[in-house]
């Protein structure tokens, strides 16, 4: 007898002795096996990923700004950016 059959056994007791306290799964739970607890139907995943997906969104749009500044500035604007940032720029002669 192998493991499962065991506990297939046990399990069966338990409900026939009235001893199984595990509550049923309702609404789409009891019939779509990817929607449980931290499953991957893609509603429940939807609706605990929101908040990572607004933040994402808050983070592309500052990305996107902090880059068109960067795009607008001149070599010195940029330099002088960098050295009261602490950081020392050194400039790389293109030949």
């Amino acid at each position: 007898m192998d493991y499962c059959s065991i506990f297939e056994m046990s399990l069966d007791k338990a409900i026939k002795s009235g001893k199984e306290h595990r509550k049923p799964y309702y609404k789409s739970e009891s019939f779509d096996t990817t929607c449980r607890p931290h499953g991957g139907c893609p509603w429940c995943y939807g609706n605990r990923m929101h908040k990572h997906r607004r933040n994402a969104d808050a983070y592309n749009d500052m990305l996107d700004n902090a880059l068109e500044k960067i795009d607008r500035m001149s070599i010195d604007d940029f330099e002088h950016e960098c050295i009261e940032a602490g950081y020392t720029p050194t400039r790389k002669n293109i030949e």
